[in-house]
């Protein structure tokens, strides 16, 4: 069961941001803040995600929802909810200011992240804010492609470069976006500026009259567009592990995966043990992928199948690499969710 609803996470990440990657921005840098925007306060989701209790919220924490316009464009649309999470301050004597944790992904969720920051006293000296951008895990709606968890159970037994699985992926993409569009939701809207928007709501909404932005990958460039956008109230901001907001990371995968290519080749080489025992393991390397290429291989991992194609084996960790591959097996993946797109 856990495995199936992790499949669905990582199903709605892959999806919703090549669905939503194309669409235009639903509010640009001028928008003015909606006055249809309100927060009310709610039990906290139980459980957080199901069989991990650990991800579970404790005592300290106060939960609400965030009501927003759908698309601030669009003043007679209908309106979203966006979970919140707020972990007091520890200290007897906090800092005014709290913290809000911009998740990365796009659509990692702020909640299923709360517990192991609250964990490492993230809130020792002041409130931390979790919220669930929309269309992501606890807010409503979800955005969700059961479409492409099917495409991904079957993924890891496929060879990536056969014409055939572009086609499937490409088929399960269309199938989950035309779904959401057939349900009403408004596409467009779940994107990057209406976040950013979002964001700024959360803070007049909950009388908070400075706050710190902690951004992380897809959350820095939140971040950014946030400060760029709706510079009100924004006493500082953290960005981990920067995503600028003018570039587009999809283009960056191929160079990431060859630049940590070539730190494992200098660092086995800058090792004498290494580079006593794998003294061509650049060579080698290539050679294996070039092969696999050509001759894909299959490996049974717990039972199942694993096409271990070039592709596989040279992107690595990286999204579309073996390590995927093998987590998108039944009950081998840890949860993420999905989908505003920039």
């Amino acid at each position: 069961m856990v495995g199936a609803r992790r499949r669905a996470l990582l199903g709605a990440l892959v999806g919703v941001v090549a669905v939503l990657s194309a669409c235009a921005p639903a509010a640009g840098s001028g928008a003015a803040q909606a006055p249809r925007s309100s927060y009310a306060a709610a039990p906290c989701p139980d459980p957080i995600y199901p069989g991990v209790p650990q991800l579970d919220l404790g005592a300290g924490v106060e939960c609400g929802y965030l009501t927003v316009p759908e698309n601030r464009a669009a003043p007679d649309g209908r309106t979203i909810r966006l979970a919140v999470a707020r972990a007091k301050a520890t200290s007897p004597t906090p800092a005014a200011d709290p913290l809000l944790y911009l998740a990365g992904g796009p659509g990692g969720s702020g909640l299923i992240s709360a517990g192991s920051r609250i964990a490492a006293g993230w809130n020792t000296d002041r409130d931390v804010i979790f919220l669930d951008q929309r269309g992501t895990w606890k807010s409503d709606p979800l955005l969700a492609c059961p479409e492409i968890d099917a495409f991904l159970a079957d993924w890891a037994g496929l060879d990536t470069l056969d014409p055939a699985t572009a086609e499937r992926s490409a088929a399960a993409t269309k199938a989950c976006r035309d779904r959401l569009a057939g349900t009403g939701v408004d596409l467009a809207a779940y994107a990057t500026p209406e976040n950013a928007a979002d964001v700024a709501d959360l803070r007049v909404a909950l009388g908070i009259d400075a706050w710190n932005l902690y951004g992380v990958s897809y959350g820095t460039d939140l971040a950014l567009q946030t400060l760029r956008d709706h510079p009100e109230g924004i006493r500082s901001a953290v960005l981990d592990s920067v995503v600028p907001p003018q570039a587009n990371t999809l283009l960056g995968f191929w160079p990431s995966a060859a630049s940590g290519l070539d730190a494992l080749f200098a660092a086995c080489s800058a090792q004498p043990a290494c580079a006593q025992a794998h003294p061509t393991l650049r060579e080698d390397f290539f050679r294996l992928a070039q092969e696999l290429t050509t001759a894909p291989r299959t490996v049974d991992v717990g039972g199942r199948p694993v096409v271990v194609d070039g592709y596989k084996l040279v992107k690595g960790r990286g999204p579309g690499g073996l390590q995927g591959a093998v987590r998108a097996l039944p009950g081998r993946r840890v949860p993420v969710r999905a989908v505003p797109a920039r």
